[in-house]
């Protein structure tokens, strides 16, 4: 009877421990996930039958702006919470120019079948191929033409974004097109926009290639930073221009403070909060800045075009 009952515990605790071996291994496989080392704006989760990617809004802290199933298979079911996307994507429709360098990077630009305002493009390859009609005009990124989106027909089409209740996105994912939320502009570091070329790279099943140009991206990145530290003078710089009488000058912890700390220059707002532009006067800024070794981000060629614009750039 001993026995009898040694052995039946044994059996139970064996029923045991395998099962919960089993279930460790589903939810182990089910709990896999991506959190960037610098972007802030997107993780990637793994699933048993799919990959869930989150895009978090940058405005409101610990709000979901969407949420992306990627399947392989159209059939799979996934909750009903988000966008199901068939990938890996074989056309896609592409509202801003900075995204046509992750998709170069990651050998997808050819898969591009649509372009907002061709006139702005500079990829040269990107150009040739909307010459040779192999890419339509989607029109404004801000204001993007329906009917030709529908006409068009890409797996998706990716957008910043800026609005994210935009009445042509919501009619463009009714119309069955999957609109992706690509935030990358709102990151406050550059590693940190670099970064989402994973974000990318996961609707073409390409996240190994992205990782490693990534690493190389990032070492390059601490290299350049680290020679930049080791300089004794350390140019001043004036950044942006005057816009309607308001000078947008980069604030101290925005992306292009974090550049100019990076490269080793003494900006003035180095101390400065604003992750954004700093709105100032004209008179403020000459006060501060008109000794500046470098003037970085006007918008003009050469110094007639600059004084044409405005001929107080003259002081």
């Amino acid at each position: 009877m001993n026995l009898f009952r040694y052995i039946t515990l044994v059996f139970i605790t064996c029923l045991f421990l395998s099962c919960t071996t089993k279930g460790n291994k589903e939810t182990s496989k089910s709990e896999v996930s991506y959190h960037p080392a610098y972007a802030q704006g997107f993780e990637i989760n793994r699933r048993p039958n799919y990959t869930e990617v989150i895009v978090k809004s940058p405005w409101i802290k610990n709000e979901i702006m969407e949420r992306y199933y990627l399947v392989d298979n159209d059939k799979t079911e996934v909750p009903q919470d988000g966008q199901k996307i068939l990938v890996p994507l074989k056309s896609l429709g592409v509202a801003s120019c900075t995204h046509f360098e992750f998709l170069q990077l990651l050998n997808e630009s050819n898969s591009i079948t649509g372009i907002c305002s061709p006139e702005l493009v500079y990829n040269q390859s990107i150009v040739n191929n909307y010459k040779d009609g192999k890419i339509m005009n989607m029109g404004d990124a801000f204001n993007l033409n329906f009917e030709q989106v529908l006409f068009l027909h890409p797996n998706a089409v990716m957008v910043s974004g800026i609005d994210q209740f935009n009445e042509k996105e919501k009619r463009i994912i009714q119309a069955g097109i999957p609109v992706i939320y690509n935030n990358e502009w709102t990151e406050i570091s550059l590693l940190g926009r670099a970064e989402w070329i994973k974000f990318v790279a996961v609707f073409y099943d390409k996240e190994k290639v992205a990782d490693s140009i990534f690493s190389v991206i990032e070492k390059d990145y601490h290299n350049a930073r680290n020679i930049a530290q080791q300089v004794e003078a350390k140019p001043t710089i004036l950044s942006g221009s005057n816009f309607k009488g308001t000078w947008y000058m980069s604030g101290g912890k925005s992306y292009i403070g974090h550049l100019f700390a990076d490269a080793g220059s003494n900006y003035f707002y180095k101390n400065d909060t604003t992750q954004t532009s700093l709105p100032l006067s004209f008179e403020m800024v000459l006060k501060e800045f008109r000794n500046a070794d470098y003037w970085i981000g006007c918008n003009a060629s050469t110094i007639e075009e600059l004084l044409g614009q405005d001929e107080r750039y003259a002081l």
